[in-house]
């Protein structure tokens, strides 16, 4: 199904969404555009970038686990799971990229495959409808084209939105994304639509520079003790903004917060730390930050490829353009190919 909506009538139309819906779309509260539950008159975003990944819509930066009492001897006497307290309202993201939409495939892989069964994140993965925007000014640090994807690409989205100045075209990729363009928003769209956004489309796509990536897990192998590593590390800050703006990053920790009561609560983690891996007898088997760097590019590019047979990064340059230092893992991926 392919319908228009004017560009004045998509916050009519959110709105409407919203009685049925809880929405996370791209805000710039503060100058920065990031994800965040919908709300009638703040300013949404769909041009610019935004800074965060919409994932918290579905694996949140801290999350109770459940809640628990402490009996005689520090014995738990009672154990309150929330599972069952996790909201079945259906959600929408709306205004995502398609190299976010592309990279919920990693925590579907890791949350809800055929291993573990994550019941928090599969609850609202179930439950939400994603609308992503095509890119139609790719950012100077995005390689989505280089990694299986593109800036019109439609996998993983329930409905894709493409700009045409005063209006856009919205085409659906799942039946039950056909309900939410019902009504008097949306008009049919013309074959001069369609061809009207093939092209703009297809030109963002030849906007990227591609570079290729088919050997870079076997030369990964290779060089493993390389002095590479050391190289390209030598300015890391081990700060983790690479991985927390990531949108297949999924690494977390587990705390029980409180004394005789408390909970257990999941916040995100990074490998980039130095105490990631930090083991209780002192040992760290990844002590220095050209370790943990080499992790991180080996885990996008080929412990997860050949666990999954995919790439663990959708090239949205997310920990390029926040890296304070300018670490580019375009350049470390494509060097890589040529040590």
């Amino acid at each position: 199904m392919s319908k228009v909506i004017a560009v004045e009538k998509i916050d009519d139309w959110l709105d409407t969404l919203n009685e049925t819906h809880r929405i996370f779309a791209p805000f710039k509260p503060g100058g920065a555009t990031r994800f965040e539950g919908y709300q009638r008159g703040k300013e949404l975003d769909l041009e610019r970038f935004a800074v965060s990944s919409p994932k918290e819509a579905f694996f949140p930066a801290t999350e109770t686990i459940f809640n628990f009492k402490l009996g005689k001897e520090n014995v738990s006497e009672t154990v309150v799971s929330l599972e069952s307290q996790v909201k079945n309202q259906n959600q929408i993201v709306f205004g995502a990229r398609c190299c976010d939409a592309k990279g919920l495939a990693t925590f579907d892989t890791v949350f809800s495959g055929s291993g573990y069964q994550d019941p928090y994140f599969k609850k609202k993965r179930n439950t939400t409808l994603l609308i992503t925007i095509a890119c139609h000014q790719p950012a100077n640090t995005c390689f989505c084209t280089s990694v299986g994807g593109g800036p019109a690409d439609p996998k993983g989205a329930d409905i894709l939105l493409t700009s045409l100045d005063d209006k856009y075209l919205a085409q659906t990729f799942s039946t039950k994304a056909k309900t939410l363009l019902a009504g008097s928003f949306f008009t049919d769209a013309t074959q001069k639509d369609l061809k009207e956004a093939k092209d703009k489309n297809e030109a963002a796509r030849q906007k990227l520079k591609t570079f290729s990536v088919e050997r870079v897990s076997q030369k990964l192998t290779k060089i493993f003790e390389s002095e590479y590593w050391n190289e390209k590390a030598a300015k890391c800050l081990s700060c983790g903004a690479c991985t927390y703006t990531c949108p297949t990053c999924y690494c977390f920790n587990l705390t029980d917060e409180g004394k005789s009561t408390g909970e257990r609560v999941r916040t995100w983690d990074s490998c980039m730390f130095p105490q990631f891996t930090l083991e209780a007898s002192g040992h760290n088997p990844r002590p220095k930050k050209d370790h943990r760097l080499r992790n991180r590019v080996n885990h996008k590019f080929s412990y997860f490829p050949t666990q999954h047979r995919m790439l663990s990064c959708v090239g949205c340059g997310r920990c390029i353009r926040h890296c304070p230092v300018s670490v580019d893992i375009r350049e470390i991926v494509r060097g890589v190919q040529e040590v």
